[in-house]
């Protein structure tokens, strides 16, 4: 769990990285429009210690391995964050380059909660039959296979993401009301391989999925009027789903 203190950020105890370090990179992003914004973050991403890829022989044995995995399982990441970091530190180069990309995760963080607060609108890309869905007006997450709910939906704010295979483009007008509902994701360069029905709102997100720029609506929340579907030409859409989502968005089919 990441804490504050003056001068210093706590990643786990015995590991910090200085404020200082993440200030000077959110001024960096806060000077370039979010599609360069992203672009460096993604780099910063792809630093080749990325501790996804954290195998036996980054740790003295498999005792500590699986308890780094039970831990995270369990998302007791204090447990897991320190775990992982004193087993990096046995590497002083992979370590300044994982804390490097921990300060540029915690800066992109902000500066997408920035984006959040200026923005015009955030994106979904989903299949047909996520449409039916927002016939009562609100945002609902799925029933996934553990029989349970996320609790959220997630919107992203790069325009410029385009899941390509979908054929549903939604943009969703940021209004007053949205914004104070919106949860921006906390990305990090530690591990944090949740399972997607086991994601909920305050889950941080691996650096991996940084380009996703994603942030979270809670179940209910209110779709604004303005909100924009495109449907695209080939999407097998059921017409009467269509018909009454006009009565209620814009639909571009």
């Amino acid at each position: 769990m990441t804490t504050r203190s003056a001068g210093t950020i706590t990643l786990a105890e015995g590991h910090t990285i200085e404020s200082a370090a993440v200030r000077k990179r959110r001024r960096l992003l806060d000077d370039l429009p979010i599609k360069a914004a992203l672009g460096r973050a993604k780099a910063a991403a792809s630093v080749d210690a990325r501790t996804e890829l954290l195998g036996v022989s980054r740790f003295d044995s498999m005792v500590i391995l699986d308890a780094c995995h039970t831990a995270a399982v369990r998302k007791d990441w204090t447990a897991a964050d320190r775990l992982v970091l004193d087993a990096l530190a046995q590497d002083r180069a992979a370590y300044a380059r994982v804390l490097d990309a921990e300060a540029w995760m915690l800066a992109f963080s902000g500066r997408l909660c920035a984006e959040v607060r200026t923005a015009r609108a955030a994106f979904r890309w989903r299949d047909a039959p996520e449409l039916e869905s927002y016939l009562g007006g609100t945002f609902e997450s799925r029933v996934e296979d553990n029989q349970k709910r996320r609790g959220f939906k997630a919107l992203t704010m790069n325009p410029n993401l385009k899941f390509l295979l979908r054929k549903v483009t939604m943009a969703v007008p940021l209004t007053r009301d949205m914004r104070k509902c919106i949860k921006c994701v906390r990305y990090t360069a530690l591990p944090r391989l949740v399972k997607v029905e086991d994601e909920r709102i305050a889950d941080a997100m691996t650096a991996a999925n940084v380009d996703e720029a994603e942030i979270r609506v809670p179940d209910g929340t209110p779709v604004p009027a303005g909100t924009t579907f495109a449907v695209g030409r080939d999407a097998r859409v059921d017409g009467r789903v269509i018909a009454m989502l006009k009565e209620l968005y814009t639909v571009k089919h």
